[in-house]
């Protein structure tokens, strides 16, 4: 069906192109509603980029170190996932584990840490402590500090074991350790590395991003803005704006791109002037790169559309 509908769409006369690409796709554009709604969170290909950008996000917006509470943490990252979500940047089926992210987190708590546990049998477990000295070991197990905010990141999924950049203190039934955590810039995809004060981890600007740097809080990077708004920072005189694409492998996608001001909505994929930017506010551009080197921008459309 869905075949016989994009053949159709590349058929049609021109004089009808406009009408016909809003219906078509809308059309597909369901479909991949419909299909996503019973996809588990991780399952989807673009739930890891959505996810992280909507991590990074949060974590410009929400302040960890300097928020007063971590009820008031907790409810910022809420609303940010709530306009992600609204927006079609994030599935809902991960609205909740992102949110998980943020309430097993020391943000807002004043002395807490992450504390990273393996009992005996190596089962790893990781929860929040209000203070470091609470973090024990359990009998025949071992503990650790972990280096970064949330109980997302902070374990690493394996033991904890004192290394050269650790300090320990051992006992006859534990051992406890600190460690130390990854500079930024080592730590792409995730970008949950450290940064120097009143700055945080980020994807680069460009999407998709490719690496991670620090960035001051207040700021999101393009690749992170929130769609259709696309508020992000550019380089280089380039404008944060919103783009829409259909791929085959991964339906309609909704994102903020660095784009060039002097490009337009025209061309094909991989000349450098498409997507471009389209001049009549609460428009995207819409693109359908595919079949390369034949896909191109199709044309602005309202950026609410379907």
């Amino acid at each position: 069906m869905t075949a016989a509908v994009i053949a159709a769409y590349r058929a049609a006369p021109m004089k009808c192109v406009s009408m016909l690409q809003a219906v078509v796709f809308g059309v597909l554009l369901h479909a991949v509603d419909v299909w996503a709604a019973g996809v588990a969170c991780g399952d989807d290909p673009g739930d890891a980029p959505a996810i992280a950008a909507a991590r990074t996000e949060i974590a410009g917006t929400c302040n960890c170190a300097g928020v007063p509470d971590h009820g008031t943490y907790v409810h910022c990252a809420s609303a940010v996932l709530s306009v992600r979500v609204g927006s079609g940047q994030l599935r809902a089926a991960c609205k909740g584990a992102v949110k998980r992210c943020a309430a097993r987190s020391t943000c807002g708590r004043a002395g807490a840490v992450t504390c990273c546990r393996t009992n005996a049998a190596g089962r790893l477990r990781c929860s929040v402590k209000n203070a470091a000295a609470r973090c024990r070991a359990p009998k025949a197990g071992t503990a650790c500090v972990g280096p970064v905010s949330s109980c997302c990141d902070a374990c690493g999924g394996g033991d904890c074991v004192p290394s050269t950049t650790s300090t320990s203190t051992t006992t006859s039934t534990s051992t406890t350790s600190t460690t130390i955590a990854a500079a930024c810039g080592d730590t792409y995809p995730a970008c949950n590395g450290s940064c120097p004060p009143d700055t945080y981890c980020a994807p680069d600007e460009n999407y998709p991003p490719s690496s991670c740097a620090c960035v001051p809080i207040g700021v999101t990077p393009c690749s992170s803005a929130t769609y259709p708004t696309c508020g992000g920072t550019c380089s280089g005189g380039a404008v944060c704006a919103p783009v829409q694409i259909y791929l085959l492998a991964t339906g309609g996608q909704r994102y903020c791109a660095c784009l060039d001001p002097a490009s337009d909505c025209t061309g094909t994929f991989g000349n450098g002037m498409c997507p471009g930017l389209c001049p009549t506010p609460g428009t995207a551009c819409y693109a359908e790169p595919e079949p390369v080197p034949l896909g191109g921008c199709v044309g602005c459309i309202p950026d609410n559309f379907p």
